[in-house]
């Protein structure tokens, strides 16, 4: 049950962060690129499905692939969680240099 209870406020959390990041992506600073990261990476940890969605969506989308690539290399150090989520949704073509 408590399995159940956590997996729930997870992906209740991803999707606030989300919704959050999309938001404020719009906004003069587009902070919301760092919510829609820890959104995503919260959700792809979650569910093998979001992350093939996910990977999918940044092989069509190259801006957003981009943004994404950035954040990675600046997590990489600071964050190991958030990058190493979004990094098993990178395309295979992508590589952080």
């Amino acid at each position: 049950m408590k399995k159940k209870i956590k997996h729930c406020l997870l992906l209740g959390t991803a999707w606030f962060l989300l919704v959050i990041g999309l938001v404020l992506f719009i906004s003069p600073i587009p902070i919301g690129i760092f919510f829609i990261a820890v959104g995503v990476s919260l959700l792809t940890y979650s569910s093998e499905a979001v992350q093939q969605r996910v990977h999918d969506y940044r092989v069509r989308h190259h801006k957003l692939n981009q943004q994404l690539l950035w954040i990675e290399k600046k997590l990489d150090r600071r964050i190991k969680f958030i990058s190493h989520s979004l990094s098993k949704t990178r395309p295979v073509d992508n590589q952080i240099k």
